[in-house]
């Protein structure tokens, strides 16, 4: 058999193509809403998928199973599982699997396997040969289950539900996932740098043997000693995932079925910004830091842009985008479009010699430097001419930050802002300066007068070598 891999970068989202040699037929899972890579992957292999596999109701991205199945003209079926309850079965499944159906593709055996914990319903796709016995396993896609180093983490659905998953995944773990040997092939759906686990491992492969011997998480201990340690330093869950859910079982439309966004003149994103409409500015941080538009929100296209729009961008209003040119426009529809924000109704291309245009309706947040933000905060006394936010996670604010300095996850802004005084200027710092350009345009909507952005983040700040502290002293909103 063979295995081709295609990750999304930003969500580090793995989608699989499974091909039986005998009948080049395939399944595909855990496809995204881009299917194009995943189409010329078909069409290069010469295989006919006829299934289309889900793990789980994704939270972070937008399944593409329909708009695969679209594509390849209702020729296959989709596969998800029914164990979660009605409420956890997307409107677009053919078939509700249950726990060890198999699903016959060729001369392979693909049989689900109830594993939950992440979510109620998950499925961990397991593939025999002909004899389905779980001793001659030789591969698994673990969907959000079993990650690289880590687990899928339980706690999506709130804090009641969390005590429950977290005992299912107990179950999963030491009850499920004991059952088939070493020599297992692991496929994840996600890789280092996707928030539905934490600590995931950098790795590009592995199997059961090599995670029993290096995931922390596969190391028997009792039930509640091991609760803790799963949900020990988690991350707060985005609050876009619970929406994202919701879209991926009642459904969404097809790509081909929305509507282009129009090109606006200088003019006309003026009057969109007076109407109190949605500008996401795409430019880097260093443009938007010597002007934009008034009222515009930063998210640079690059790194990991599709994260931050999904908590930035406010879901359901109209949206127009800032870019410097049409590949940009189309880089952004993709990615955001992946995260299910499809109301994007218009588009403006940047023109320097326009800026007059702008006239009475353009503002800055300019860099600082470290150093001058050091000299000015040397005395660290409460009429200091700088008060430094810092937007780094828990985990970056603990490894070392800026004696003084508040502390606010940039995920957790939006919701915190209001605690924060408006009074006096603020210098906004990250690790490198893209969640600060970020953050200082939320607050700039917010009303907050004067604000600056840390040149280079605490990259630079550690760089030139300027003092940090490190104990548990934490001033947050």
């Amino acid at each position: 058999m063979t295995v081709h891999k295609i990750t999304t970068p930003g969500l580090a989202i793995n989608t699989y193509l499974l091909i039986d040699p005998e009948t080049r037929n395939g399944a595909v899972i855990d496809a995204t809403r881009d299917i194009k890579p995943l189409i010329t992957l078909i069409e290069r292999e010469g295989c006919s998928v006829t299934a289309i596999l889900e793990t789980h109701v994704h939270a972070d991205f937008i399944s593409g199973s329909k708009e695969l199945k679209s594509h390849l003209n209702e020729k296959t079926q989709i596969f998800c599982s029914s164990l979660g309850g009605k409420e956890w079965v997307s409107d677009y499944a053919d078939q509700e699997v249950v726990d060890r159906q198999v699903i016959s593709l060729g001369s392979l055996k693909i049989q689900a396997w109830h594993t939950p914990g992440h979510t109620p319903e998950h499925l961990m796709w397991v593939v025999f040969g002909e004899d389905i016995n779980p001793q001659k396993a030789q591969l698994a896609f673990t969907g959000d289950f079993l990650l690289f180093g880590s687990l899928g983490r339980p706690d999506l659905l709130g804090e009641k539900e969390t005590r429950q998953l977290s005992e299912f995944l107990y179950e999963s773990v030491f009850s499920v996932l004991s059952q088939l040997p070493d020599s297992t092939v692991v496929y994840p759906a996600h890789g280092a740098g996707s928030l539905c686990g934490k600590s995931i491992s950098k790795q590009s492969s592995s199997t059961l043997e090599i995670e029993r011997q290096t995931n922390p998480f596969l190391v028997y201990m009792s039930q509640n000693e091991w609760i803790i340690n799963l949900l020990k330093g988690m991350p707060k869950p985005p609050a876009y995932f619970a929406r994202m859910k919701h879209l991926n079982i009642s459904g969404i439309p097809y790509l081909k079925t929305l509507i282009a966004p129009k090109e606006l003149s200088a003019k006309a994103i003026v009057e969109w910004s007076h109407a109190k409409g949605v500008i996401l500015d795409l430019r880097s941080k260093e443009e938007f830091a010597s002007v934009h538009i008034t009222g515009a929100l930063s998210i640079p296209l690059q790194g990991s842009f599709v994260n931050w729009v999904s908590f930035v961008a406010p879901f359901g209003q109209p949206i127009a985008l800032i870019v410097n040119d049409l590949v940009s426009l189309d880089q952004a529809l993709l990615q955001m479009r992946l995260v299910g924000l499809d109301n994007i109704q218009a588009f403006y291309i940047w023109d320097p010699a326009l800026s007059r245009a702008f006239d009475g309706t353009v503002s800055a947040a300019p860099f600082v430097d470290p150093s001058e933000v050091m000299e000015k905060t040397a005395n660290n006394n409460s009429s200091s001419i700088f008060k430094i936010l810092d937007v780094r996670s828990a985990e970056e604010w603990d490894s070392g930050h800026i004696k003084n300095a508040i502390h606010c996850d940039l995920s957790s802004l939006n919701e915190q802002i209001g605690t924060l005084p408006h009074t006096g200027t603020y210098a906004v710092i990250c690790g490198s300066g893209y969640r600060a350009s970020i953050a200082a345009s939320l607050l700039q909507n917010a009303g907050f007068p004067s604000l600056y952005n840390v040149a280079g983040g605490m990259s630079e700040w550690n760089k030139r070598g300027l003092p940090v502290v490190k104990e548990n002293e934490k001033t947050g909103i």
